[in-house]
C-alpha cells in the first residue's frame, strides 16, 4: 500500500493514515484538517437537514479572540496535547477552542510533566557548574572533568 502524503492532508488521506503518522503533523497541517473536517460536517448537516450544534466552532473561535485579547490568556496555545490516558494508547493533539475542562485538566498534565523535565535539566545543570566552579573550574575548561576530577579545576 503506498504510503499516504502528509506534506498536503487531506481528509481521505488521513482517515487511512496510522495515527502514529496523524501525529506527526505540524500544528497548521492539522488545522487545515480540522477546517476540511468542519466545512465537510457543516456540509452534511445542511444536505441532512441537521440543526447545528448549539455552540458552533464560529463562537468558539470568536470567543477565544476575545480571551486572547485580554491579559491573562494572551499565551493560550493554539492546541493542546492531551495524554494518552486509560485504554486510549495515542495522545490527542486538539485545537484550544474545542477543548472541554476534562481535556484542558489532561493537557495541564502532560504539561506539567514538561515542565518537571526542564526543572530537572535546568537544576542538573545548575549543580554542575556550581560544582565546577567551587573546584576552580575556568570558563573554558570541561564542566564534566572539572567536576569528576579529584584536583578539582587544574
Amino acid at each position: 500500500m503506498k504510503k499516504p502524503d502528509i506534506s498536503q492532508p487531506d481528509l481521505e488521506s488521513a482517515f487511512r493514515m496510522p495515527i502514529r503518522r496523524l501525529l506527526e503533523l505540524d500544528e497548521a497541517q492539522i488545522h487545515q484538517l480540522l477546517t476540511q473536517a468542519d466545512f465537510m460536517g457543516r456540509w452534511l448537516r445542511g444536505v441532512l437537514r441537521l440543526k447545528p450544534p448549539k455552540e458552533t466552532t464560529k463562537m468558539s473561535n470568536e470567543n477565544l479572540n476575545k480571551l486572547r485579547n485580554s491579559g491573562p490568556y494572551t499565551s493560550l496555545p493554539e492546541c493542546i496535547l492531551i495524554p494518552p490516558i486509560g485504554d486510549r494508547q495515542s495522545k490527542i493533539i486538539k485545537p484550544i477552542e474545542l477543548a472541554t475542562l476534562d481535556d484542558v485538566a489532561f493537557a495541564i498534565i502532560a504539561v506539567e510533566a514538561e515542565v518537571d523535565a526542564l526543572n530537572s535539566r535546568f537544576y542538573a545543570l545548575r549543580r554542575l557548574y556550581n560544582a565546577a566552579r567551587a573546584r576552580g573550574a575556568f570558563g573554558s575548561q570541561n564542566a564534566v572533568d572539572a567536576v569528576a576530577s579529584d584536583k578539582g579545576g587544574n
